[in-house]
This record gives structure tokens, sequence and C-alpha cells, in this order.
């Protein structure tokens, strides 16, 4: 097959070995970087799923561009200060 020739470059003759070690690395920066925060957003769930599923990155990269966002969004504390209490207005005639 004349087509596919690029293919023995790949994975023939230690193509494989570095196409493995490309995807192995790629997806351990993505892991790390979702372990992380989750771990950091106290997200059981996704730590586990993390720990078990390998998706080669794909859904730790949607974990922390999409998930995790909203829940750091919920979490985060309000960035002005805290209101003193009013006091009670007088009833108006």
């Amino acid at each position: 097959m004349k087509g596919l020739e690029f293919l023995t470059g790949l994975w023939g003759e230690g193509g494989m070995t570095l196409t493995f070690v490309i995807f192995l690395v790629w997806s351990l920066v993505w892991k790390g970087l979702a372990l992380w925060r989750a771990a950091e957003l106290r997200q059981k769930g996704w730590f586990i799923a993390f720990l078990i599923v390998n998706t080669i990155g794909i859904l730790e990269i949607l974990y922390l561009y999409v998930f995790s966002r909203k829940a750091k969004i919920a979490a985060a504390p309000s960035n002005r200060p805290p209101q003193p209490p009013q006091p009670p207005q007088p009833p108006q005639p």
C-alpha cells in the first residue's frame, strides 16, 4: 500500500516506542494537573476517576477547562469586603 508508507516511520522500527513515550508524557502532564486541581477543590469523585480512567488527557483537559472552573467560581469568596449590618430604619408616617 503506497499511501500508507508514512505509518512505517511512526509505528515501525522504533517509531512505536517514540509515539508511546510522547503519549505517556502528554497523558502524565494532564493527569497530574487534573489530580492536583481535584485535590485542591476536594472533589474525591473526580480524583478517583482520574486515577482509574486513562483517556490520554482528554477527560483531564475537559475537567481543567470546563468542570473545575465552575466549581472554583462557586467556591471562590467574593472580592468585595463584607458590609456591616445596617441598623433598622424607623417606620415612616
